[in-house]
């Protein structure tokens, strides 16, 4: 019975050890506590890792062992949970600042009637849209080596009225 205590002693220790250093390293990654509390948190862990040990390590003592089960138990349940938590939001986190690209849809429109290529002699009208439209003006003037000629249209109504009356 003894070696058994003893063992479980080591058991729940290494496990405490090991569940306070998956949140310490979780929370150090996080980045949204100060340093200083990171590292306060640390040293309490520490503190409390050291104190399981020395309950539960020898296995001597009743109360002593109980006490120290109990607080490691509890102390191995309540980091693992933080723990998970903790890195679920580190993923989300990582998750909504990893690089990505957003596409913008253009579209170039002509009348059916209309069987010409585009060319830079051609009135092109476009809404106010911002940098999505004056990217593609400026790539429409180098494919085309020409400035192309472009008129406002505060709606896509008026835009498309435009273009069926022929003033585009």
């Amino acid at each position: 019975m003894r070696m058994f205590k003893f063992v479980l002693g080591k058991v729940l220790g290494g496990l405490f050890a090991i569940a306070a250093m998956v949140l310490l390293v979780g929370l150090w990654k996080l980045q949204m506590l100060p340093t200083t509390l990171v590292v306060l948190v640390g040293v309490l862990m520490a503190l409390i890792t050291a104190l399981v040990v020395v309950l539960t390590w020898t296995g001597e003592g009743k109360a002593r062992m109980i006490i120290g089960i109990v607080l490691a138990v509890i102390g191995i349940v309540v980091q693992s949970v933080g723990a998970f938590f903790v890195w679920q939001t580190v993923n989300a986190l990582e998750g909504f600042a990893a690089g990505k690209t957003e596409t913008v849809l253009v579209g170039v429109y002509m009348r059916a009637d209309d069987d010409r290529e585009l060319a830079a002699d051609m009135k092109f009208g476009v809404l106010p849209e911002g940098e999505a439209t004056d990217s593609v003006i400026e790539k429409l003037n180098k494919d085309l080596k020409s400035e192309i000629t472009c008129a406002e249209y505060e709606s896509s109504v008026a835009l498309l009225e435009a273009l069926l009356k022929g003033d585009l």
